[in-house]
């Protein structure tokens, strides 16, 4: 399922029924009614605001999720003087999921749970509006970071779509799994999820581009940032291809770029959509601290994600809501207040079994606790949150955190001496006196270059050496090479 991109729409939000003359048994009729004359009449609601595409693709809405809601309704009530009762539920799904998008989040939930039970009871006889159906609740689960509800809507698909053969659905249906798996660490599941998405999808581009989209986090998440950007680049105009390259971005330390492609971003999401704005929201945040942005511009985008996350009340959003929170007190040295919304970030994140999110933010944590001068429980942190980071495989953080500690335990552990290099460190020592440059070590090491800088610049110092040559010779003198 896949709209036209207009005003930064993820092409997963809003799918309507197929424009082919396929036919539709309406239960209540108990005949068989064709979809044509729905599709005309249906094209000229609201100036003609829905628009047919060729052979697979749907009709899509274009504009806002309050445009979407509008023509949700109009559709709805055409569908029951009609007598179609598989497209009324359809239409009624669709208006939940656009409440959901508009931030009425138990209003919208409340008709999605009502399209659904009907889907999964037998009320709607046509397979397909069924799976429709079911897709708009798990993206709304997705919408409010309710992983676990996500998860059990998954399976239901899932299992609906293989007793009736949808297999593109099917593919479909695994690629939100995969963003389910992602979020709880299982990666290599997650891995083998998305290839299997992408082969059985391999004619249907539109289709493929949410699952670059995913498959490009899982890269960065694994500290893959090229074939991170490479996937987030095959996703657009997908508006998560976009977001995902911000993230790339802040990642490599690139915050100007970050900010450029989120704050595009942001001013093609309607300010109604309050759901679809918090992940642009949450990437903004974290580049306009790291880069020193205005005091002012932070607060506004950490209000609004407050003020969303009090809405749904998920402990993901509330979890992302203190963390951009206790991002701009860090920003603002207010350590105290930073350390605080800091921990409540990472204990709801581990609430919701999100390893990855809940150890990036005690990563951020040990900052705070170091300017309190609190080193023993700095280290403790960091050490956790470096052996949850390695468990799961995100090689960049898990670098980031090993860092940490041995910036933590270099003054008072014997152990740690200035000469001792991490295991990634000294990958880089020896690809480095074998005379690549910083950006062929990246592509060696499926690392960004801003990565290898801070390792080398690591490496020099613990080395006591100026250059790169006296680390060569370092290299060669204790037979690493």
């Amino acid at each position: 399922m896949t709209v036209s991109v207009r005003g930064g729409w993820p092409p997963s939000w809003v799918s309507t029924m197929r424009c082919s003359r396929r036919r539709w048994l309406c239960p209540a009729a108990g005949t068989s009614v064709r979809t044509g004359c729905w599709t005309t009449r249906t094209r000229a609601l609201s100036g003609c605001g829905w628009r047919c595409g060729r052979r697979s693709s749907p009709i899509t809405p274009r504009g806002d999720m309050d445009h979407t809601r509008r023509l949700a309704i109009s559709a709805k009530e055409l569908a029951a003087r009609s007598g179609l009762d598989d497209l009324e539920l359809v239409s009624l799904a669709l208006e939940g999921l656009a409440l959901v998008g508009l931030g009425a989040v138990r209003e919208g939930m409340r008709l999605l749970d009502e399209a659904t039970a009907a889907a999964v009871s037998g009320d709607i006889s046509e397979l397909k509006a069924v799976a429709a159906t079911c897709c708009f609740m798990v993206f709304a689960c997705e919408r409010v970071r309710d992983v676990d509800r996500a998860s059990q809507w998954c399976d239901q698909l899932k299992a609906f779509c293989r007793r009736n053969d949808m297999r593109a659905y099917l593919a479909f249906c695994r690629a939100h799994q995969a963003s389910v798996l992602i979020a709880r660490g299982r990666w290599r599941e997650a891995d083998e999820q998305l290839a299997s998405c992408l082969d059985a999808l391999r004619a249907r581009v539109a289709w493929s581009l949410t699952i670059f989209e995913r498959l490009g986090e899982l890269r960065r998440r694994q500290g893959r940032l090229p074939e991170a950007r490479e996937q987030f680049a095959r996703a657009v105009p997908h508006p998560g291809g976009v977001l995902g390259a911000a993230r790339v971005a802040v990642d490599e330390g690139e915050f100007d770029v970050a900010l450029d492609l989120v704050e595009g971003l942001l001013r093609g999401i309607s300010a109604r959509d309050r759901i679809e704005r918090v992940a642009a929201l949450e990437v903004l945040v974290r580049a306009r601290c790291a880069a020193g942005g205005p005091p002012d511009a932070v607060a506004a985008a950490v209000s609004e994600l407050a003020a969303v996350a009090k809405i749904v009340g998920t402990d993901c959003l509330l979890a992302t809501a203190s963390h951009s929170s206790g991002m701009m007190a860090l920003a603002a040295r207010d350590a105290v207040v930073a350390n605080e919304l800091l921990r409540d970030a990472r204990d709801r994140y581990e609430r919701a079994g999100l390893p990855y999110e809940a150890s990036v933010v005690a990563l951020d944590r040990v900052a705070a606790l170091r300017a309190l001068d609190r080193p023993h429980a700095a280290l403790t942190e960091a050490r956790r949150a470096r052996d949850s980071l390695h468990s799961i495989g995100a090689v960049g953080q898990a670098d980031r955190a090993e860092t940490i500690v041995r910036e933590l335990t270099g003054a008072d552990d014997d152990e740690s001496g200035p000469g001792t290099l991490s295991p990634r460190e000294t990958e880089v020592l020896v690809l480095l006196a074998r005379g690549l440059s910083n950006q062929q070590i990246a592509d060696e090491l499926t690392v960004s270059r801003h990565t290898v800088r801070r390792h080398v610049s690591n490496l020099l110092t613990k080395l006591g050496v100026e250059s790169r040559t006296a680390a060569a010779a370092h290299a060669f003198e204790h037979k690493l090479v």
